[in-house]
């Protein structure tokens, strides 16, 4: 560890990534790996997972945003890397010049990536997304043909490939296998009017662990690259590791009385004598939901009710449970106790040696992470960087400039 890390910081372990990355390459038979590190690579760092993945047998990345895809080229990665909503026509010229690859779905897009590619005097990379189902971006099913032959006549342009996004594939069920079908039709038609497309993809994580026959000519995998698995994993499987862990000190302990307050509202008052140990780590940073405007006694009863119900419901890898297990310390888990403020939460701790300086594993949501929070990255076992929003430092650096700590 690091003293300058601070009191709540996310680990990230690159090994893991790695290794996820490759237990997937082996799965898919030579066919091409799109790292998926949209989010910031799910919370956990979209340059550093996007160079692990690449080093370990990723062929593309995938992003939603344009902006996330210059943040890799400006990190110096030239794999190619795949824009989920496409880009509007004013942004052509961008994707164009940092050789971007866009999902097109709209004749205007198409035009502009077109006239943009004849302007910087190189070709226009364009995926077709085609819409079976999800309702969200691209082409209808039964216009795809058409649309993917106009866009073959547009100067500059290069469609490489032609895609679809599943409902539900973790439930392998009819609407999935009727999705791929009507998908399949779209490539058979293309095919009957003498057009083929060298890259078809439909397989997401699930997919490509429940339905092989999804895989095609590439994955794009974002779930199990960081060890969260679908949620019908079938036993015996693989094996994927998590990479992200939140970790917080305890920045005070206190020993409370029977009827002693804890918090807002306050929503709890001690039935004990109990020990309160005070976490650093709010609804701000992703543990918890954010109270209500206003905090009126039937919404605290029915958010009561919420969180004991919640806690005891199984869910999917990943998810978080309002209450129960959101703080643990050596396997144990302490109860919250209170209301979750912005950035503090206490928890019952009765009947540990708990103290101030310890530190506390925090199950918060990855995806929706304050990323003010510093992340500090391990390799080979050790911390190898740490990352905040000044920018990201080599540890050794931080350790020669003499601004604390040691590992």
């Amino acid at each position: 560890m690091v003293e300058t890390v601070g009191p709540v910081w996310i680990e990230v372990d690159l090994d893991r990534i790695a290794e996820n990355t490759r237990t997937i390459r082996s799965l898919i038979d030579g066919r091409r790996l799109m790292a998926v590190v949209k989010g910031d690579a799910y919370g956990h760092g979209a340059v550093e997972v996007a160079r692990t993945a690449l080093a370990n047998g990723a062929t593309d990345l995938g992003v939603t945003t344009i902006h996330e895809a210059l943040e890799l080229r400006a990190a110096g990665i030239s794999a190619p890397i795949l824009v989920f909503n496409g880009v509007l026509p004013e942004d052509a010229d961008t994707a164009v010049s940092a050789d971007l690859t866009c999902n097109v779905f709209l004749p205007a897009a198409a035009a502009a990536l077109s006239a943009a590619a004849v302007r910087a005097g190189k070709a226009a990379r364009v995926h077709i997304e085609v819409d079976t189902g999800m309702s969200r971006y691209g082409v209808p099913a039964a216009s795809a043909p058409a649309f993917i032959e106009d866009c073959l006549k547009l100067p500059g342009l290069t469609v490489e490939g032609v895609f679809m996004h599943f409902v539900a594939a973790h439930r392998a069920n009819r609407l999935t296998r009727r999705q791929f079908k009507q998908f399949m039709d779209v490539v058979d038609e293309l095919t009957a009017r003498g057009i083929n497309i060298p890259v078809k993809h439909a397989a997401n994580s699930a997919a490509t662990l429940l339905l092989p026959e999804t895989r095609l000519d590439m994955v794009r995998v974002g779930n199990l690259l960081y060890g969260l698995y679908p949620e019908r994993m079938p036993s015996g499987g693989p094996v994927f590791k998590s990479a992200w862990t939140m970790k917080a000190r305890v920045l005070n302990v206190i020993d409370l009385p029977a009827g002693a307050p804890v918090g807002y509202g306050p929503d709890f008052v001690a039935r004990r004598p109990m020990k309160v140990a005070t976490i650093p780590v709010g609804y701000l940073d992703g543990a918890g939901l954010e109270p209500a405007s206003r905090s009126l006694r039937w919404q605290v009863a029915v958010r009561n009710v919420a969180c004991v119900l919640a806690g005891y419901a199984k869910r999917s890898a990943g998810s978080l449970s309002l209450t129960r297990g959101l703080v643990v310390r050596d396997g144990r888990e302490l109860p919250v106790v209170g209301r979750i403020a912005m950035q503090q939460l206490m928890v019952d701790a009765s009947g540990t040696e708990i103290a101030v300086g310890d530190i506390v594993q925090v199950n918060a949501r990855r995806t929706i992470v304050s990323p003010r929070l510093p992340k500090l990255y391990i390799a080979g076992g050790q911390p190898v960087k740490l990352r905040t929003l000044l920018g990201e430092t080599a540890l050794a650096d931080v350790l020669s400039a003499g601004r604390g700590g040691a590992l």
